[in-house]
């Protein structure tokens, strides 16, 4: 009876160690999850054919900050990617730097607001990825100093 007591609460303790060691490695591996983000300024112009009177109908330019969030496990060398490798994609692949938007073949139906900037963006970097296990986790788009559209997505959305 003692011997079967005993033995049972090595099974536990055993149990409650197996326990505590998946918990450790799965908050190893959380860790080992990340999230890095490259910042772009590009200049371009635009008008937008809107409903209502504005002065956004006018054509006129915008300074526009560009962050694009990517998520993914740490490598070898402690990084998600290298933030070089990042830039250089997203400049070769998606940058509108110095264009009139509303030239851009993705806008000829669609007014190139910043909500669809974001949209246009994911959509283009999306078209040649080459970074495995990496995804977008957000684009945002400022327009101006104190306002922007950013859409956020989850690894299943991909």
């Amino acid at each position: 009876m003692l011997g079967d007591s005993i033995q049972e609460m090595q099974k536990t303790r055993s149990e409650a160690g197996y326990v505590l060691m998946s918990k450790q490695l799965k908050e190893q591996q959380i860790e080992k999850t990340m999230d890095i983000t490259r910042i772009f300024k590009w200049h371009a112009s635009h008008n937008l054919c809107l409903s209502y009177s504005s002065h956004c109908k006018n054509l006129h330019g915008h300074t526009y900050k560009i962050e694009v969030t990517v998520s993914g496990k740490l490598n070898d060398e402690g990084m998600v990617i290298d933030f070089s490798k990042l830039d250089k994609y997203v400049n070769e692949t998606a940058s509108f730097d110095h264009s009139h938007l509303n030239d851009i073949r993705e806008f000829e139906e669609e007014n190139p607001t910043a909500e669809n900037l974001v949209i246009y963006l994911k959509n283009k970097l999306y078209e040649s990825w080459p970074f495995n296990g990496i995804w977008i986790k957000k684009i945002r788009v400022w327009e101006t100093e104190n306002a922007y559209a950013e859409k956020e997505w989850t690894c299943l959305e991909q």
